[in-house]
């Protein structure tokens, strides 16, 4: 039986009304959210920046009559609802003056807050566990305040979390267990706080992880092989730790990583790169490593471009070198290396090298009698503080550093005048003769 006309036309005021009541609604609840960000501003005093290009953004919140806060500076609103979805304070340094005890209980007005950023502004004191009740948020970024204090167990409660920054505060203490469940992170950033304890039992859960960043943290003690589960990290750092111990094979097994960063530790063990074909920057520096034999055949590393292997504790220099092909940067400093420099440590990047660094070793000349380097794009060279006798070595002409003190050189010094770019000359600690090259006096009248 068909409907009757005054059963369909009910059936539309209601309709109507229904679509009124929640238009209604939805407006009341936006005027809400930009009331509480107005008490907000109001709870804190206001201080402007002393940098010219940059201004408290919470100046431009305004109250107005119809209570729409979607066009005020770092609030963005959903399109559709229009409530209010993100907050976005960065870089108005120095713009509050106070905590975030007042701050979390007024974005708690049921809105679904999806993204906080508070970067760089002046907020204080520590975060108040109240922040656990902003369940909706997939970006928090609090990085580089001046919170301190312990991370409230709370943030555990925030489980759609995909990104977090909590890096260059003063946090301390142990990362609360609760981090266990921020399973959908793939950004998580904790460097330079002052935080102890074990990290590595809740770490396996994150296996979303694409970037993990842990430098310079004060975390001690060993590595565990916790890292197994986080297939999908492309960068990792534990630089600036006094983390002690083996590196555990685990980390070798993480095919995706892009750029891994050990340095300024106590590690110790063998490096299995014959895996990391997608390695761009590798540094471990200050560690007492050793690499596997396989590596000098089957390691071509075929992205990597920057190379850090300062004060490793060395004596050989590692086979897999000869074969990269498009290495830029090369730091091998600080380590036992004797002997002739290998002709062979540059086979494969001779058209790609920028910089290398040989200083503070024991090596006592080239191999080959081939004094000087034919890298066309090479512009930083240090063989400084070794046991170097012979000529002095013609500097490439792209180099403009070129630093071959405290060796035993002997001669004269004409041959300085290949270096067509040099900016900064070091031949003190020499025993070098003769008079100085004319080409000098062009060099100096070119300054002027």
């Amino acid at each position: 039986m068909a409907p009757s006309l005054s059963y369909m036309f009910c059936t539309w005021i209601v309709f109507l009304l229904a679509a009124f009541l929640t238009s209604c609604a939805d407006s009341l609840g936006l005027a809400d959210e930009c009331s509480a960000l107005i008490e907000f501003k109001r709870s804190f005093p206001t201080i402007r920046a002393d940098f010219p290009c940059v201004y408290p953004k919470a100046e431009s919140w305004l109250p107005d009559v119809h209570g729409d806060c979607c066009s005020w500076d770092g609030v963005e609103c959903h399109e559709a609802t229009g409530h209010v979805t993100g907050l976005d304070l960065s870089g108005s340094f120095y713009v509050f003056n106070g905590n975030l005890s007042g701050f979390i209980p007024a974005l708690q007005w049921g809105s679904p807050l999806k993204s906080l950023s508070l970067w760089g502004t002046n907020f204080t004191g520590e975060i108040p566990i109240s922040i656990g009740n902003l369940v909706f948020l997939k970006e928090l970024s609090i990085g580089n305040c001046p919170f301190s204090g312990l991370l409230p167990a709370s943030l555990g409660n925030l489980s759609q979390l995909t990104y977090l920054d909590a890096s260059r505060n003063k946090f301390r203490g142990p990362i609360p267990d609760s981090f266990a469940n921020l399973t959908q992170l793939a950004f998580l950033d904790l460097h330079s706080n002052n935080f102890s304890g074990d990290i590595w039992h809740w770490l396996g859960n994150l296996a979303k992880l694409t970037l993990f960043d842990l430098s310079d943290a004060q975390f001690s003690g060993p590595i565990a092989s916790s890292f197994e589960n986080l297939t999908r990290l492309v960068v990792l750092k534990l630089s600036s730790n006094n983390l002690q111990g083996e590196i555990p094979n685990s980390l070798w097994e993480l095919k995706d990583i892009e750029y891994l960063d050990l340095s300024q530790n106590n590690l110790s063990g063998y490096v299995d790169l014959h895996k990391l074909k997608n390695m761009e920057t590798l540094r471990l520096d200050s560690n007492n490593i050793s690499f596997v034999s396989k590596t000098e055949i089957n390691a071509t590393l075929p992205k990597l471009s920057w190379l850090n292997l300062d004060s490793c504790n060395l004596h050989e220099f590692p086979k897999f070198l000869g074969y990269l092909s498009g290495l830029e940067k090369v730091s091998l400093s600080h380590n036992k290396f004797g002997g002739s420099i290998p002709t062979w440590l540059w086979n494969g990047s001779r058209d790609s090298l920028m910089y290398i660094d040989l200083s503070h070793n024991f090596l006592t000349g080239w191999g080959k009698n081939q004094i000087n380097l034919l890298l066309p794009q090479l512009t930083y060279l240090d063989i400084s503080s070794n046991f170097l006798k012979t000529t002095l070595p013609s500097p490439p002409p792209s180099a403009t550093y070129y630093n071959v003190s405290d060796n035993i050189l002997f001669g004269g010094i004409q041959s300085i005048c290949g270096g067509r770019s040099l900016a900064i000359l070091d031949l003190s600690i020499s025993s070098l003769t003769g008079n100085i090259p004319s080409c000098w006096e062009i060099w100096i009248l070119c300054q002027f």
